[in-house]
């Protein structure tokens, strides 16, 4: 009778690559460049939109004084120091805070409060929603997972995982 053998090899290396891998997903700080430059983008795009259309106009004495101090600035656009915040982590009002288990993205100082003002609308001040649920709901479902999955298939490659 004739037995078969068969050998294994690499088990050991694909083992820790695996783990390697599954450590990678669990750790935010791996993803949260991917993922807040992204959101900056989605965000730059709904502020520069007027939220696509959806921010009231500005009162016309107002569009005025804000001419005179500005000049022709867009809704929500002033000195430009709120944008910057809501649309990079450079400026010195941006929150971008990384931990192995969440990514925090947000505004702060000066800039948070005037986008509270315009967030929430006080006083003679509509509501514009500097952060508004429907693009927070599309990055979710549409840009978030597909990041992900490709940070992680970059990453699978260069710890030699063929990925198909």
């Amino acid at each position: 009778m004739t037995g078969t053998t068969i050998k294994v090899e690499g088990l050991v290396e694909v083992d820790a690559a695996v783990e390697s891998l599954a450590q990678h997903a669990g750790d935010m700080r791996s993803l949260a460049t991917a993922i807040s430059t992204a959101w900056y983008v989605k965000e730059k795009g709904w502020l520069d939109s007027g939220g696509r259309g959806s921010f009231p106009g500005l009162t016309e004495e107002y569009a005025k004084t804000k001419a005179q101090k500005y000049g022709e600035q867009p809704i929500l656009k002033a000195s430009g120091a709120m944008d910057e915040a809501l649309t990079g982590k450079d400026s010195p009002d941006s929150v971008y805070l990384v931990t192995e288990n969440e990514l925090t993205v947000g505004v702060a100082g000066r800039s948070g409060q005037i986008a509270s003002y315009h967030q929430k609308g006080e006083g003679n001040l509509p509501a514009r929603h500097v952060y508004d649920d429907l693009i927070i709901d599309e990055f979710k479902s549409e840009e978030l997972g597909l990041i992900a999955v490709g940070e992680l298939t970059e990453y699978a490659r260069s710890i030699s995982l063929r990925v198909v």
